[in-house]
């Protein structure tokens, strides 16, 4: 469960978010909607540990991230999906996707259900738009976060494109639990 409670954020003395709260419960999906500019994004990059807080408490589970207590980004099992992909260019989808893992069966798992066997040994170059953002969550869902935060995940894709890779997203998100 997720629990934001009274959240605000400032970049310097600019307000960018003030006293946000929601609740989410397990297995939920949230979508933050709003225009361009509102704070979406510092919203998620908050969640992940990326940026501090200014006021209020965020429980991610069992932990409790407040102004005075942070965590840092990696102890929080949280994974982010930029909206960018943020693959390395230089490693294959394998090597993307396995990133930091012991062990390549969780990797071939989500590269299997995501539909990127055929491409497991091509790099970022060589991907359509849909083939990275795939490759981008199962890097995600391969570290078995406890939670998956999406930053305008369709966003660089075409609108034929959207719809259907909008179901797989949500689909593996439901398998992932």
């Amino acid at each position: 469960m997720i629990e934001v409670q009274n959240v605000s954020v400032h970049y310097g003395q600019k307000k960018v978010v003030d006293n946000l709260s929601f609740t989410l419960g397990d297995a939920e999906l949230l979508t933050l909607v709003g225009p361009t500019g509102c704070g979406k994004t510092t919203i998620l990059q908050a969640l992940a540990g990326l940026i501090p807080i200014s006021k209020g408490t965020i429980k991610l589970g069992s932990q409790t991230v407040t102004a005075s207590k942070t965590i840092a980004p990696e102890k929080r099992q949280v994974g982010m999906v930029f909206q960018d992909f943020a693959l390395f260019p230089h490693l294959t989808v394998i090597e993307n996707v396995s990133f930091k893992l012991k062990d390549n069966a969780k990797a071939d798992h989500w590269i299997e259900l995501l539909g990127l066997t055929p491409w497991r040994d091509a790099k970022p170059a060589n991907l359509s738009g849909g083939q990275k953002q795939r490759v981008a969550l199962a890097r995600t869902l391969a570290h078995e976060p406890a939670f998956v935060l999406l930053d305008e995940p369709l966003s660089n894709l075409d609108a034929a494109l959207k719809d259907d890779l909008r179901w797989e997203i949500r689909q593996a998100l439901k398998e992932a639990g």
